[in-house]
């Protein structure tokens, strides 16, 4: 995954992914974590934003198995799956789900972050605990 350049909101996230690390936003006034990272807090709109190491584990939300390629790059992965994975901290995000068969996703699927590096820089996924 190539980090997006000139995303200065995002900019931290991906120098800790980079070193192994899930950063998560955190908001000084609610307290509300988020990813991905914004500017503002999307719950009451702080500008009073932190980062803070994340959970490495979670549980999957939801999630939805990609049986036909959107790109011709991802052709030999079909199928693959994509899930929304809740940070036992409380932030959400997307990823993809290696190592777990479509027939065993189930709500509540304890997941933990791997990170790893990838030919374009860091990319993270989740796998089974």
């Amino acid at each position: 995954m190539i980090p997006p350049a000139g995303d200065v909101d995002a900019a931290s996230f991906w120098a800790a992914l980079d070193d192994g690390t899930l950063l998560v936003s955190v908001c000084g006034s609610c307290g509300h974590r988020w990813l991905p990272p914004l500017a503002t807090c999307p719950r009451c709109a702080s500008r009073d934003i932190t980062g803070a190491a994340a959970a490495p584990t979670g549980a999957l939300y939801t999630w939805t198995v990609i049986h036909r390629a959107a790109d011709p790059a991802y052709a030999n992965d079909t199928p693959y799956t994509v899930g929304l994975v809740e940070l036992a901290d409380g932030a959400r995000m997307y990823g993809r789900v290696v190592g777990v068969a479509p027939g065993d996703l189930r709500a509540g699927l304890a997941l933990a972050v791997r990170v790893r590096r990838g030919a374009d820089g860091p990319i993270w996924e989740f796998v089974a605990t």
